[in-house]
Protein backbone atom coordinates (compact mmCIF):
# COMPACT_ATOMS: atom_id res chain seq x y z
CA UNK A 1 0.00 0.00 0.00
CA UNK A 2 2.86 2.67 0.82
CA UNK A 3 4.25 1.50 -2.41
CA UNK A 4 1.27 2.39 -4.41
CA UNK A 5 0.98 5.72 -2.73
CA UNK A 6 4.43 6.52 -3.48
CA UNK A 7 3.80 5.97 -6.74
CA UNK A 8 1.11 7.41 -7.39
CA UNK A 9 2.72 10.93 -5.09
CA UNK A 10 5.87 10.61 -7.94
CA UNK A 11 3.33 10.11 -10.89
CA UNK A 12 1.85 13.33 -9.50
CA UNK A 13 5.11 15.12 -9.06
CA UNK A 14 5.56 14.37 -12.52
CA UNK A 15 2.90 15.61 -14.36
CA UNK A 16 3.11 19.07 -12.64
CA UNK A 17 6.34 19.74 -13.38
CA UNK A 18 6.08 18.21 -16.85
CA UNK A 19 2.93 20.70 -16.93
CA UNK A 20 4.70 23.48 -15.83
CA UNK A 21 7.62 22.56 -18.05
CA UNK A 22 4.85 23.17 -21.16
CA UNK A 23 4.09 26.35 -19.92
CA UNK A 24 7.57 27.70 -19.27
CA UNK A 25 8.63 26.86 -22.83
CA UNK A 26 5.69 28.65 -24.16
CA UNK A 27 6.31 31.37 -22.62
CA UNK A 28 8.07 34.39 -25.64
CA UNK A 29 9.71 37.48 -25.34
CA UNK A 30 8.65 39.90 -28.33
CA UNK A 31 11.07 43.00 -28.55
CA UNK A 32 9.23 46.39 -28.02
CA UNK A 33 11.17 48.97 -27.77
CA UNK A 34 14.09 50.77 -25.49
CA UNK A 35 14.63 52.67 -22.41
CA UNK A 36 17.59 55.23 -21.54
CA UNK A 37 17.66 57.02 -17.94
CA UNK A 38 19.97 59.74 -16.73
CA UNK A 39 21.29 58.99 -13.50
CA UNK A 40 21.38 62.40 -11.66
CA UNK A 41 22.68 61.26 -8.28
CA UNK A 42 22.98 58.13 -6.01
CA UNK A 43 23.27 57.88 -2.36
CA UNK A 44 23.25 55.02 0.69
CA UNK A 45 20.88 55.80 2.84
CA UNK A 46 22.16 53.12 5.40
CA UNK A 47 24.12 50.31 5.51
CA UNK A 48 22.54 48.28 2.60
CA UNK A 49 19.65 50.35 1.73
CA UNK A 50 20.80 52.80 -1.51
CA UNK A 51 18.08 55.08 -3.49
CA UNK A 52 18.90 57.30 -7.03
CA UNK A 53 17.23 60.15 -9.27
CA UNK A 54 16.91 59.77 -12.50
CA UNK A 55 15.63 62.97 -14.01
CA UNK A 56 15.69 62.73 -17.50
CA UNK A 57 15.60 60.08 -20.59
CA UNK A 58 13.86 58.74 -23.51
CA UNK A 59 11.63 55.13 -24.00
CA UNK A 60 10.82 53.85 -27.52
CA UNK A 61 8.13 51.79 -27.22
CA UNK A 62 6.77 49.89 -30.89
CA UNK A 63 6.39 53.16 -33.20
CA UNK A 64 6.29 55.36 -30.77
CA UNK A 65 8.94 57.58 -28.56
CA UNK A 66 8.57 59.35 -25.01
CA UNK A 67 10.18 61.45 -22.45
CA UNK A 68 11.52 59.88 -19.20
CA UNK A 69 10.60 62.77 -16.82
CA UNK A 70 11.92 61.53 -13.62
CA UNK A 71 12.27 58.42 -11.56
CA UNK A 72 13.22 57.87 -7.76
CA UNK A 73 14.61 54.07 -6.86
CA UNK A 74 14.69 52.56 -3.68
CA UNK A 75 17.13 49.74 -3.70
CA UNK A 76 18.98 47.76 -1.56
CA UNK A 77 22.49 46.06 -1.62
CA UNK A 78 22.86 42.43 -0.35
CA UNK A 79 25.10 40.65 2.04
CA UNK A 80 26.33 39.02 -1.56
CA UNK A 81 26.60 42.24 -3.44
CA UNK A 82 23.42 41.88 -5.77
CA UNK A 83 21.29 45.24 -5.98
CA UNK A 84 17.42 45.18 -5.62
CA UNK A 85 15.87 48.08 -6.97
CA UNK A 86 12.24 49.27 -7.30
CA UNK A 87 11.97 52.30 -9.45
CA UNK A 88 8.57 54.95 -9.88
CA UNK A 89 9.08 56.73 -13.34
CA UNK A 90 6.68 59.45 -14.97
CA UNK A 91 6.81 59.29 -18.64
CA UNK A 92 4.90 61.95 -21.65
CA UNK A 93 4.19 60.13 -24.41
CA UNK A 94 4.52 61.45 -28.31
CA UNK A 95 0.83 61.52 -28.29
CA UNK A 96 0.96 64.02 -24.71
CA UNK A 97 -0.65 61.07 -22.69
CA UNK A 98 1.27 60.12 -19.76
CA UNK A 99 2.65 56.94 -18.85
CA UNK A 100 3.66 55.15 -15.40
CA UNK A 101 6.63 52.84 -15.43
CA UNK A 102 6.89 51.14 -12.55
CA UNK A 103 9.68 48.30 -12.27
CA UNK A 104 11.90 46.09 -10.09
CA UNK A 105 14.91 44.09 -10.45
CA UNK A 106 18.22 42.56 -10.01
CA UNK A 107 21.41 43.36 -10.70
CA UNK A 108 24.20 40.30 -9.72
CA UNK A 109 27.71 41.98 -9.90
CA UNK A 110 30.90 40.58 -10.21
CA UNK A 111 34.29 41.49 -8.44
CA UNK A 112 34.83 44.60 -11.00
CA UNK A 113 31.18 45.65 -11.10
CA UNK A 114 31.96 49.22 -9.04
CA UNK A 115 35.30 49.95 -10.86
CA UNK A 116 32.90 49.50 -14.30
CA UNK A 117 29.77 51.67 -12.96
CA UNK A 118 32.35 54.69 -12.26
CA UNK A 119 34.64 54.19 -14.80
CA UNK A 120 33.30 53.65 -18.53
CA UNK A 121 30.73 51.94 -17.51
CA UNK A 122 29.03 48.42 -16.39
CA UNK A 123 27.43 46.15 -18.33
CA UNK A 124 26.84 42.19 -18.81
CA UNK A 125 30.01 40.36 -19.05
CA UNK A 126 31.80 43.75 -17.31
CA UNK A 127 31.06 44.06 -14.24
CA UNK A 128 27.53 42.25 -14.15
CA UNK A 129 26.63 38.63 -14.26
CA UNK A 130 22.85 39.35 -14.62
CA UNK A 131 20.71 42.16 -15.46
CA UNK A 132 16.85 41.96 -15.34
CA UNK A 133 13.99 44.34 -14.53
CA UNK A 134 10.29 43.63 -14.55
CA UNK A 135 8.46 47.02 -16.06
CA UNK A 136 4.55 46.96 -15.38
CA UNK A 137 3.35 50.57 -17.31
CA UNK A 138 0.03 52.25 -17.24
CA UNK A 139 -2.02 54.61 -19.34
CA UNK A 140 -5.08 55.89 -20.88
CA UNK A 141 -3.18 56.69 -24.50
CA UNK A 142 -5.20 54.35 -26.94
CA UNK A 143 -2.39 54.59 -28.63
CA UNK A 144 -0.34 53.13 -26.39
CA UNK A 145 -2.85 51.09 -24.27
CA UNK A 146 -1.62 47.93 -25.18
CA UNK A 147 1.56 48.39 -22.47
CA UNK A 148 -1.69 48.28 -19.89
CA UNK A 149 -1.90 44.40 -20.47
CA UNK A 150 2.08 43.09 -20.64
CA UNK A 151 4.42 42.53 -18.31
CA UNK A 152 7.13 44.29 -19.47
CA UNK A 153 10.73 42.70 -19.35
CA UNK A 154 13.94 44.73 -19.17
CA UNK A 155 17.15 43.42 -20.53
CA UNK A 156 19.65 45.90 -18.87
CA UNK A 157 22.26 46.49 -21.30
CA UNK A 158 24.89 49.43 -19.90
CA UNK A 159 24.84 51.25 -16.73
CA UNK A 160 27.35 53.82 -15.77
CA UNK A 161 27.17 56.37 -12.23
CA UNK A 162 27.18 59.80 -12.83
CA UNK A 163 29.70 61.75 -12.13
CA UNK A 164 31.40 65.44 -12.03
CA UNK A 165 31.30 64.95 -16.03
CA UNK A 166 27.90 64.42 -16.18
CA UNK A 167 24.55 62.78 -15.62
CA UNK A 168 25.22 58.65 -15.27
CA UNK A 169 23.29 56.08 -17.82
CA UNK A 170 21.17 52.75 -17.73
CA UNK A 171 19.77 51.39 -20.84
CA UNK A 172 17.62 48.40 -21.03
CA UNK A 173 16.10 46.56 -24.23
CA UNK A 174 12.47 46.51 -23.68
CA UNK A 175 10.56 42.83 -24.11
CA UNK A 176 7.25 41.80 -23.61
CA UNK A 177 5.91 38.14 -22.49
CA UNK A 178 3.72 36.38 -24.26
CA UNK A 179 2.57 32.88 -25.01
Amino acid sequence: MCNLIRTTLIAMAASAFLAASATAAGLQLEPVGSVNLEMHSTGIVDNQRITGTFMGGTITLGDGQGTVQGCIEDGYVSEKGNIEFDLRCHVTMDDGAVLLMSYAGVIVQTPTFWDALLGEGASPGNGISYWVSRKKMSTTSEKYSWVNDYIIVGDGQFLKGPSEAGPGQVVYDLYRIKQ
